[in-house]
């Protein structure tokens, strides 16, 4: 399974803190909170800042790289399976069983279980079609639509 990253050129990266309650995975969803510092988006989440680009362990403060441009396409896997007939079309992610501390993968995806045109955290773009891959959607291409940097709400 692939853990959600950047899909096509990385617009722009910035260093946020982690507030070291939590770890934050490689491929997590971020957000800010409200004391200025990052941590693992939870679903449904409104106040996306975009995916961690390293693994930072549980009770450690420190910079989280994290790809945040408004703009960035990223790609995932999904949690089910949905037909290329949703492009263009909402949903939010899943946090799964929160990640590996082996690997520092993430265990977010786009939850198919979501699917709708209401105002949610992701926007599918299109699907990667890869050699040796039975299921059109997976993975999938997509924009974070509730961006942090998109809205006139402040955190």
């Amino acid at each position: 399974m692939a853990i959600m990253e950047p899909n096509g050129p990385l617009l722009q990266v910035h260093q946020f803190r982690n507030d070291g309650g939590a770890a934050v995975f490689r491929g997590d969803l971020v957000e800010m909170d409200d004391d200025g510092k990052i941590s693992a988006a939870e679903a449904g989440d409104t106040q996306l800042y975009g995916v961690a680009l390293t693994y930072v362990a549980a009770s450690t403060t420190t910079n989280v790289p994290v790809a945040c441009d408004p703009d960035q396409w990223f790609e995932g896997d999904q949690d089910g399976s949905e037909a290329v007939a949703n492009i263009g079309i909402n949903t939010d992610h899943a946090v799964g069983s929160g990640g590996s501390t082996t690997t520092g993968n993430s265990t977010h995806v786009i939850d198919t279980s979501e699917i709708a045109t209401s105002t949610l955290g992701l926007r599918i773009i299109d699907y990667i079609r890869k050699p040796g891959t039975d299921d059109p959607g997976d993975p999938t291409i997509f924009i974070i639509n509730e961006h942090a940097f998109k809205t006139t709400t402040g955190v």
